[in-house]
């Protein structure tokens, strides 16, 4: 053979799948590319410690030690976030059964009061032991209770915007998205007014057991100047975590990790 052949059939191969991706990419509409994201890989279950520091005027202010635990549910999940620090706060749980199909069920537990409550569609926009997240924040988006279109692409990022299907707090979103694994990079919320008020940010990514996971973010209130960082530590897939564990009425536990 040919040494120009050997070199054609090298760049074939080095080029072809790029030609590919790239293919697949042009064809993906805004539906499409939130799917992947919703089903980007994240292993069966997912068990981490989480460090929260909330900011306020760039000054930190806040820190609360955390718990995270989450399993699949037949392509859907079930996330639960407990609070292990500060001592005031210790024990609340806050619970989410996400699924694409409509909106998300959500629980709190308050060991004040010893029991846990369903979290009432008016109260999902209020904060989770005074951060910028809300408890919408910390629940995935409905793939039906929302309209997805794909605007022009930014590098090496798809850009999506979210527009609700009902009335909402936001009049819109739009999402960055990775088009090497579908992990969201960013995410700038709108008000009524158009305006920009709040942005998620994607800080770090490692590859943890084969699965690209997110380290660290951030989430910013862009009117009360704050921001809340989020960073995962001692990440632990597939532990065999039980649905059980994800129980609303068995949420009165001591923290574990």
């Amino acid at each position: 053979m040919c040494k120009f052949k050997v070199v054609t059939k090298i760049v074939i191969l080095i080029f072809l799948p790029l030609v590919t991706l790239s293919a697949i990419s042009d064809n993906l509409d805004g539906k499409a590319i939130a799917t992947r994201a919703y089903h980007v890989e994240d292993g069966k279950d997912l068990k981490a410690k989480v460090s929260m520091t909330i900011f306020e005027n760039k000054k930190e202010s806040k820190t609360r030690s955390l718990e995270l635990f989450r399993i699949d549910d037949n392509q859907n999940d079930r996330v639960l976030i407990r609070v292990c620090m500060p001592q005031l706060l210790k024990g609340t749980t806050f619970l989410a059964w996400n699924n694409q199909n409509k909106a998300s069920d959500l629980w709190i537990y308050l060991p004040s009061k010893k029991m846990s409550r369903r979290i009432a569609e008016s109260a999902k926009y209020q904060s989770f032991v005074a951060s910028d997240y809300t408890y919408d924040d910390l629940s995935k988006i409905s793939l039906t209770e929302n309209s997805f279109r794909r605007l022009p692409d930014s590098g090496g990022f798809f850009s999506v915007e979210v527009i609700p299907n009902k009335t909402d707090s936001f009049s819109k979103k739009i999402a960055l998205v990775r088009k090497d694994n579908f992990i969201v990079e960013k995410i700038t919320f709108y008000d009524k007014q158009n305006n920009p008020f709040k942005i998620y940010k994607t800080l770090e990514l490692k590859n943890i057991q084969g699965i690209w996971t997110i380290a660290k973010s951030s989430l910013s209130d862009l009117k009360n100047n704050s921001e809340t960082i989020l960073v995962l530590e001692k990440i632990e897939y597939n532990s065999n975590l039980s649905k059980s564990f994800f129980n609303s009425n068995n949420l009165e536990r001591a923290c574990s990790l």
